[in-house]
């Protein structure tokens, strides 16, 4: 996930119908998941999923505008974080949001 100034600033991303299905987050439903960098809550409501503020997990992370933020969400509710990894992070279990990019934490 590209971080940029509405990530900074707290605003919601939309995510892909894919993720939710994949942690079994059904429609009208959310689900918080949680890490090293705080937790992040995975909303399905009309009209799409979304990630409700990342704020605190970029700035965590040390995110800037235009860095890349690679979530993995498990089942169980863990997340990890990974900020421009070319390292992949999903093992059993775990549902990548988006592909990594080179590792600088």
């Amino acid at each position: 996930m590209r971080v940029d100034p509405g990530v900074l600033g707290g605003a919601s991303v939309p995510a892909p119908a894919e993720l939710a299905e994949a942690v079994g987050i059904g429609a009208h439903q959310r689900q918080t998941f949680a890490g090293h960098f705080g937790p992040v809550t995975l909303a399905n409501d009309p009209p799409g999923p979304v990630l409700v503020s990342l704020r605190p997990i970029a700035l965590a992370a040390a995110a800037s505008a235009g860095d890349t933020l690679t979530l993995g969400f498990g089942a169980q509710g863990e997340l990890t974080v990974r900020l421009a990894s070319d390292e992949p992070i999903a093992g059993e279990g775990v549902t990548l949001l988006s592909q990594p990019a080179e590792e600088v934490v």
